[in-house]
């Protein structure tokens, strides 16, 4: 894994956020997920989309993830 910027946001670039859909890109997002989400990858419930956001400078800056399942639980994370 890369090692964390200390920089600007605007350092970033423009981010381009994207559909995880390839093999590829769910195992990328699972070992981002893994390591540093302190609640890990998983598992999502019922139907999902997961994304990860990219950066011309540091590739993947950031992921996230919707859940059908989501509608029907109590806020969690404030």
């Amino acid at each position: 894994m890369a090692e964390p910027f200390d920089g600007a946001l605007s350092e970033l670039g423009p981010l381009e956020i994207l559909q995880v859909v390839t093999k590829e890109e769910s195992r990328l997002w699972n070992a981002l997920f893994s390591r540093y989400y302190y609640l890990e990858k998983g598992p999502l419930c019922g139907a999902h989309i997961r994304y990860l956001a990219k950066s011309p400078v540091l590739v993947v800056v950031g992921g996230g993830a919707f859940s059908s399942a989501s509608w029907k639980v109590a806020v969690r994370e404030l």
